[in-house]
C-alpha cells in the first residue's frame, strides 16, 4: 500500500534532517583526517615533544574564551545559521596554512598555536549556537531518534576517517614524504568542513530560542555541581598524561604512523561498540553504579602504559580504555545535564567548555612541566604516567561526598566528537538538543 504523500512541511523537515546528517558527516571527516593528526605533524616537522603535546590543549582554552563572544555575535549578526556556518568556515580556513607548512616540510611553532587556536575558537562557538540553533529546528518528537542516528553515523564517518588518514601516512612515509601525506590530509579536512559549510546553509533559518532567566549558579548549588567539580579534577589528572601519548609512541616506542593510528583507532570503535550496550546497562543498574566503576577502570590506565610497550597488549589496553570512557561519559552527561533545566542547558555546555579547557590546558601544562624538568626520554614518560594516574585515584574520593540522583528512567545524549586522543578515546560534548523536552 503507498505511502501517504507527505506536507509541505514535512518535506522541509525530511530536507533539515538529511542536510543536518551530512552537515555532520563532513565535520567528523575533517576530525579523522585532520586534527586528529595535528601532535604528530608536530613532531614530523620538529616542534619538540612537549611543544607537540601542548599543542593538542593550549589552543583549546584560547578558543573556548573566544567562544564567549557566541551569544553576542549571534545578537550582532542576527542569524543562528550564518554564525553557525562562519564559524565552521573558519575552521575550514584554518587548514590552509597547516597544508602551506606542510608542503614546505617547515613549520613556525607560533603560528601552529594561532591557526589551531583559531580552530577550536570556531569549533567552540559553533557547537554551542549549533545546540541551540538544533533545539527550535528539529521537532521535539524526532530527536532521540534522529540526533542517536546522526550520532552512530558521525562517529562510523570519523573511524572511517581516521583509518583512512593513517594508510594516507604510512605511503607517505613510505615514499619518504611524509609531510606531503599531512598536506593531503589538511586539504581533505578543509575541503570536508567546506562541504559541511554547504549542507549547514541548506538547513532553514530559525529564531534564537530565549535565553534562561534563571541564574544557573542556584541549579549547580546541588549534586550536579558537586560532579561536575570531580569531572573537572579528573580532567586536570587524565590530561596530564594524554598530550604526551602521541610523542611517547611515534618518538620513543618508534610505532610507525599504521600501528599508531590502529591505537588511537581501537579506543574510538570500541566506544561506538560500547556505548549502546552501556545504555541499556544504565537502565538496569543505574548511572551511579555505572559511572563507579568506570572511574575504577579509568584510574589505573595511563600507569598501564608502564609495563610494557608491546603493540597487542597497547591494543588491549586501549579496546578496555575505550569502553570505561565511554560508559564515564555517557553517566555524567546523564547526571549533569539531564538533571539542569533545558532551558540552560546550553548556557551550561558553554562554561563548561570553558572550565574543561581551563583544565585540561593546566594538567598538560604540569605533564610538560615534569618531562622538561626530567628529561623527555622514556623514563620520564614512565613517571608522567604514574604520576596522571595517582592524581586520579586521589580524585576518586570526591565522587563520594554528594548524592548523585537517579536516572534510570532517563533517554542517552548523544555525543559529538571533537577530537579523537590516545589514552581517552575522544574528546567528546553532549548533543544537548537531543532531549525532547520543550
Amino acid at each position: 500500500m503507498p505511502s501517504a504523500p507527505s506536507t509541505p512541511a514535512e518535506s522541509r523537515v525530511r530536507k533539515d534532517l538529511n542536510a543536518s546528517v551530512a552537515d555532520g558527516v563532513g565535520a567528523s571527516v575533517m576530525i579523522g583526517l585532520g586534527e586528529s593528526y595535528v601532535s604528530a605533524f608536530a613532531l614530523a616537522v620538529g616542534t619538540g615533544e612537549v611543544v607537540a603535546g601542548l599543542l593538542s590543549t593550549v589552543p583549546l582554552l584560547a578558543g573556548a574564551v573566544l567562544q564567549l563572544i557566541g551569544p553576542r555575535a549571534v545578537a550582532r549578526v542576527g542569524s543562528l545559521r550564518r554564525w553557525v556556518m562562519a564559524c565552521a568556515a573558519l575552521q575550514a580556513l584554518a587548514f590552509a596554512p597547516l597544508v602551506g607548512m606542510a608542503v614546505s616540510g617547515w613549520a613556525s611553532t607560533p603560528l601552529l598555536f594561532v591557526v589551531m587556536t583559531l580552530y577550536w575558537a570556531g569549533g567552540f562557538a559553533a557547537g554551542t549556537a549549533w545546540n541551540a540553533w538544533m533545539d527550535v529546528l528539529v521537532p521535539g518528537r524526532l530527536r532521540p531518534t534522529f540526533f542517536a542516528l546522526r550520532s552512530r553515523t558521525c562517529h562510523v564517518a570519523t573511524l572511517a576517517a581516521l583509518i583512512v588518514a593513517g594508510g594516507v601516512l604510512q605511503l607517505g612515509d613510505q615514499l619518504d614524504a611524509p609531510t606531503l601525506g599531512f598536506a593531503a590530509l589538511f586539504a581533505g579536512s578543509g575541503l570536508a568542513r567546506l562541504a559541511s559549510v554547504w549542507f549547514l546553509g541548506r538547513q532553514r533559518e530559525v529564531a534564537a530560542p530565549a535565553r534562561s532567566g534563571a541564574p544557573l549558579r542556584q541549579t549547580l548549588r546541588g549534586p550536579a555541581g558537586g560532579l561536575l567539580a570531580y569531572m573537572l579534577a579528573l580532567q586536570f589528572a587524565v590530561w596530564l598524561a594524554v598530550p604526551y601519548f602521541t610523542p611517547f609512541m611515534l618518538d620513543h616506542l618508534h610505532l610507525s604512523y599504521a600501528e599508531f593510528t590502529s591505537i588511537a583507532a581501537t579506543s574510538f570503535f570500541a566506544r561506538i561498540v560500547a556505548l549502546p550496550l552501556i545504555g541499556r546497562l544504565v537502565r538496569r543498574a543505574g548511572a551511579r553504579r555505572l559511572l563507579l566503576l568506570a572511574v575504577a577502570g579509568i584510574v589505573p590506565q595511563a600507569g598501564l602504559w608502564a609495563l610494557s610497550g608491546w603493540l597487542p597488549y597497547l591494543l588491549f589496553l586501549q579496546l578496555v580504555g575505550g569502553v570505561v570512557w565511554a560508559a564515564y561519559e555517557l553517566t555524567t552527561f546523564l547526571l549533569v545535564f539531564q538533571t539542569i533545566p533545558h532551558a540552560q542547558r546550553v548556557t551550561l555546555l558553554t562554561w563548561y567548555n570553558l572550565a574543561s579547557a581551563a583544565a585540561i590546558m593546566a594538567g598538560s601544562l604540569l605533564g610538560g612541566g615534569l618531562l622538561a624538568l626530567l628529561g623527555t626520554d622514556a623514563s620520564a614518560y614512565l613517571i608522567v604516567f604514574l604520576a596522571s594516574t595517582g592524581l586520579r585515584l586521589v580524585t576518586a574520593p570526591i565522587l563520594l561526598l554528594f548524592k548523585l540522583e537517579p536516572v534510570r528512567e532517563l533517554v542517552p545524549l548523544p555525543s559529538r566528537t571533537l577530537s579523537i586522543r590516545p589514552g581517552t578515546g575522544a574528546l567528546v560534548r553532549p548533543v544537548v538538543a537531543a532531549d525532547p523536552a520543550p
